[in-house]
């Protein structure tokens, strides 16, 4: 290997060229029938190039423990940058992840190395281009250790580029992640493959590169790069030869270690030992290569080891001497012979009709760290053993050169190999190679998701390889969705971002509805990891039916006389669930009462007909900053002109809450809808319960005022200034099924959604459009467009758990196909979770960008998902039986990502430490012992203790079993008496961790 041809092709001495392409895998999991077909299309691509000699193809498989333990630490390294520039000590959860996912995973590459021979040209061409280069190399002064300019031949380079260039595309056009290398990657990628232990960090090696290409490698200030070097040969002090004066050629470079034969099988390279060995029968049964690398991950140790197979043209004329002798001496084994004669006659009788025969040649390696003899010959032992059983292969470990068989297996070196050649279709051969295995589109992410055998499968939720971020989770309660969830909200939260307030760091904008304790292990996993100055930023909150909870679902943007677009269509929506009866949504003429009557109320209370009077005494607050701005209040004084005028003197908390009695509430629609000009459209229409349309509506609203303190006044309820938020609406919601349960239920979402994601979708433009229109006065612009354009750039999430409890009134689906509509323009993620994909309509389904599948409680569930996101065969049975709920390997899930280059479609596991566990853990017993811990010793070390003692993630059985043998003793245990024995367990698991200290 000598030196490059522009950005990605190495020439080698004898004239070749080489590039090399990484082959991370296929993006959706392949059954059978799915790798046959793209074999087939690789197939067709292919043969025209291997019909005749000249291009040679290289597949290099590697697997390594040690490097996914370093790329796991530099991914981990980067979540833990971002969390400390946000101010999040979560040192406990990164230090795990480091400690606890390596066991489970191993580092995986594959790299296609394509070789162009010169012999692709003909007589005359080779001629004309060896005259050339000699040309160019005798008007060169003597150098004869660099890499020269110009030794690449014109006609090989064009065949090669466009050879290289359709592979690439070709695959790229069957859902497989490829990159073409350029010509420094593919050096650190061939240096990697040479020495194993620098894979982990291979970019921190550059080559030198020649600098005869100005355009290649510049220096700051514009000139080319030059190598100079120090003479180091007699030849060079003599000036008879210049090579200190250019890079020398890549080879050189490459062998920075010295390499010695141990014995017959081992070789030592630098500092890694070696054996090698070859394939000599290809597998009777063709058996794809995942099968190969399963067979070999079950073992009880995990070892690294490569597969290297080269396929070039002229299978048959490579056993040309052999068919001849199978013909001339059939007599001395007539059995084996006739077999011979005829597996030829077959293989002649497809050649160039229905597929190529090619030359094909597998070689496999193993290695450990040097003087490691022992695990050495362990490895290769297990890499033989799953060789063998592949399809029933037969390898050979005695080689003439045990050198030559290691370098056989190293990627893109030459096109040459010690093993034996085979001649195959170029299906068979191509149905070996390790084309189906699992890929991920992000090369980092805060979610560690790992493949069923143990490759990296790293997520960043919200990035921009997608056009929108709507997620759906889908689970049977103990599937693993709540903390699913739970995880991906932990890396939203990671995500860094700058805020208004003085350009500071500030946590990501994360809104959760729940109905239970799910989410308040995150809550105090962010809190606990903020200072103590900052634990308002995160807030957990039980919401109460009383009117200290109340949310006024009227309110508008400080200052607004109107609701912004956004806002009216929650407004309409919310009003159309309180109109909603025994399932079925408003009729058409009720929500066009609906949208007038919301139109004439905010014109009521706006200043120019019946504004709210300002009421003294009704704020205090308000009261104190009136009278230290000097206002006057008069009889006439109405709310709007208090928050206008707190607003004009930067009073910006007491204007907020006079602008809470300044808009209306809900008893002002009633008002509203009795205006002259809405019961003249309105009043002569009927209902179905014999009311007119007006009255039905009058009564209703009526009764919710009634019934629900919560919605009757001017908003209470508040979160401060705090970035993520989480509700708990189990005090709001009833349990009960049906009609009336799923309509409060609904209610409480979007009330819930209201108070913490208003702002979420708020527009500069539309700030302005309200000011132009005089819905909004002048003096607010400033604090409007500052807030509009920080919440543009700020990751913001909105997550919905317990979906289902909805019931899917059409109003609240409408509410959140708005908010799917609008949150890629606002920077928005949605995130729905429920029990059953059916929980969710067709819309919102079409609409996810991101599916993550649990498990699937039914055939139904099964056909549902496969209509929804056109998944295979292989996905199906991985839907029917292979999403078991999570175990000590992790929690199994099949996900699907819409990309803005295709769908992702593969079954992943979320393998969670146990201290990650405890802190995303949603069983109400769990996470009342893990409160109690945090109060007591701090949640670090009670995360780090409760994961010592039940390194399961869990104390739910412990807890169970201990009630049960209270309860068998005769104790009758209240609500009161089970929290008593969680009590107990948490003093228990501190005097042992006084005592372990």
């Amino acid at each position: 290997m000598e030196t490059y041809e522009l950005e990605h092709s190495l020439v080698l001495k004898d004239g070749s060229l080489m590039s090399l392409l990484y082959l991370d895998g296929s993006y959706r999991q392949m059954g059978e029938e799915d790798l046959a077909e793209l074999i087939e299309n690789i197939r067709i691509s292919l043969s025209p190039y291997l019909s005749h000699p000249g291009h040679v193809f290289e597949i290099t498989f590697t697997r390594d423990p040690a490097a996914a333990e370093l790329l796991l630490d530099r991914i981990v390294g980067r979540s833990q940058r971002e969390a400390e520039r946000l101010g999040l000590d979560v040192s406990d959860i990164m230090r795990e992840r480091r400690r606890h996912l390596p066991k489970w995973l191993v580092g995986e590459s594959c790299l296609v190395a394509i070789f162009t021979r010169p012999i692709v040209l003909t007589k005359d061409e080779t001629t004309i281009e060896v005259r050339r280069i000699s040309e160019t190399i005798r008007a060169l002064p003597p150098m004869a250790r660099s890499a020269l300019p110009n030794k690449a031949m014109d006609g090989v380079y064009a065949r090669h580029v466009s050879l290289v260039d359709a592979v690439a595309t070709d695959f790229s056009k069957r859902d497989q992640s490829v990159r073409i290398l350029n010509v420094e990657e593919a050096l650190q990628e061939i240096r990697a493959s040479l020495y194993p232990a620098t894979a982990p960090h291979k970019n921190a090696w550059t080559p030198l590169i020649p600098g005869w290409r100005a355009d290649r490698l510049k220096r700051t200030d514009g000139k080319p790069s030059r190598i100079r070097a120090a003479p180091d040969s007699i030849a060079e002090l003599s000036a008879l030869d210049f090579s200190n004066l250019q890079a020398p050629t890549f080879d050189i470079q490459l062998a920075s270690e010295d390499a010695e034969i141990i014995d017959s099988q081992t070789v030592r390279i630098g500092d890694t030992l070696f054996s090698g060995f070859d394939m000599v029968v290809a597998p009777e049964v063709l058996t794809p290569f995942d099968r190969l690398v399963a067979s070999i991950n079950a073992a009880a140790e995990r070892v690294s080891w490569r597969a290297s197979f080269m396929i070039e043209a002229g299978g048959l004329q490579a056993h040309a001497i052999k068919e001849q002798y199978a013909k001339v001496l059939t007599f001395t084994s007539p059995t084996r012979n006739r077999r011979l004669r005829e597996a030829f006659d077959e293989l002649r009788n497809i050649d160039g009709r229905d597929d190529v025969v090619v030359r094909f040649r597998a070689s496999f390696a193993a290695w450990a760290p040097n003087g490691h003899y022992d695990e050495l010959r362990r490895a290769v032992s297990i890499v033989r053993r799953g060789v063998d059983r592949w399809g029933n292969a037969k390898t050979d470990g005695v080689v003439g050169d045990p050198l030559a068989a290691v370098m056989s297996s190293t990627a893109g070196i030459a096109p040459e190999s010690t093993a034996p050649v085979a001649a195959a279709p170029l299906s068979d051969a191509l149905a070996l190679c390790p084309f189906s295995r699992q890929a991920s589109p992000w090369k980092g992410g805060s979610v560690l998701f790992r493949t069923e055998d143990g490759k990296l499968w790293p997520y960043e939720p919200g990035s921009s390889e997608q056009t929108t971020w709507v997620d759906l989770f889908v689970g049977t309660p103990g599937a693993g969705k709540s903390v699913t969830m739970n995880a991906i909200n932990f890396a939203s939260a990671l995500r860094r971002t700058v805020g208004a307030s003085g350009g500071g760091m500030r946590l990501p904008r994360i809104a959760i509805i729940d109905i239970g304790p799910s989410s308040s292990g995150l809550i105090s996993l962010l809190q606990g990891a903020l200072p103590a100055s900052r634990h308002h930023e995160v807030v957990y909150r039980k919401m109460r039916m009383d009117v200290s909870n109340a949310i006024n679902p009227f309110d508008t943007q400080l200052g607004a006389r109107r609701p912004t677009s956004t806002e009216r269509q929650f407004i309409t929506n919310f009003l159309a669930i309180l109109c909603s009866s025994g399932g079925k949504a408003p009729s058409s003429a009720m929500m066009g009462l609906i949208s007038t009557a919301v139109d004439r109320m905010f014109e009521l209370s706006s200043d120019k007909e019946r504004p709210a009077p300002f009421i003294p005494g009704d704020l205090p607050e308000v009261d104190e900053a009136l009278v230290d701005t000097g206002f006057q209040v008069r009889d006439e004084t109405i709310w709007w002109e208090v928050v206008d005028h707190l607003m004009a003197h930067d009073r910006l908390r007491p204007a907020e809450l006079a602008h809470r009695r300044a808009v209306p509430t809900l008893s002002d629609i009633v008002t509203a809808s009795q205006q002259e000009q809405i019961r003249t459209l309105y009043e002569e229409v009927e209902e179905d319960t014999g009311e007119t349309l007006v009255r039905r509506f009058q009564r209703t609203v009526s009764e919710i005022v009634r019934d629900y303190p919560i919605l009757s006044q001017p908003t209470r309820f508040e979160v401060g200034e705090a970035s993520v938020v989480a509700l708990d609406l189990a005090e709001v919601t009833v349990r009960a099924g049906g009609p009336d349960s799923e309509r409060q239920t609904s209610i409480m979402y979007m009330l819930a959604r209201h108070a913490m994601a208003r702002d979420f979708f708020l527009d500069e433009e539309e700030i302005l459009s309200m000011i132009r229109k005089g819905f909004l006065p002048a003096h607010y612009r400033e604090h409007h467009v500052r807030r509009a354009r920080s919440n543009r750039q700020m990751p913001k999430r909105i997550c919905m758990d317990e979906f289902h409890r909805t019931g899917g009134l059409e109003a609240i689906l409408n509410q959140v196909h708005q908010d799917i509509r609008e949150g890629r323009k606002h920077n928005v993620q949605i995130a729905l979770a429920s029990q059953m994909l059916n929980d969710f309509d067709d819309t919102i389904i079409s609409m996810a960008t991101s599916a993550f599948i649990c498990n699937a409680s039914s055939e139904h569930a099964v056909k549902l998902a496969t209509e929804a996101f056109g998944l295979n065969k292989v996905a199906q049975e991985v839907l029917r039986r292979q999403l078991n709920g999570p175990t000590e390997k992790g929690a199994p899930i099949y996900a699907v990502f819409k990309l803005k280059t295709g769908t992702i479609a593969q079954k992943l596991f979320l393998t969670l430490g146990p201290i990650e566990l405890w802190a995303h853990s949603t069983t109400s017993e769990d996470a009342a012992l893990r409160q109690i811990l945090y109060e007591a010793i701090g949640p670090s070390q009670a995360r780090e203790l409760l994961a010592w003692r039940f390194p399961a993630g869990s104390a739910k059985r412990e807890l169970e079993a201990r009630i049960a043998r209270a309860e068998e003793d005769g104790q009758v245990l209240t609500e009161q008496g089970q929290v008593s024995v969680i009590e107990q367990l948490a003093s228990e698991m501190r005097a042992q961790q006084l005592a372990k200290n």
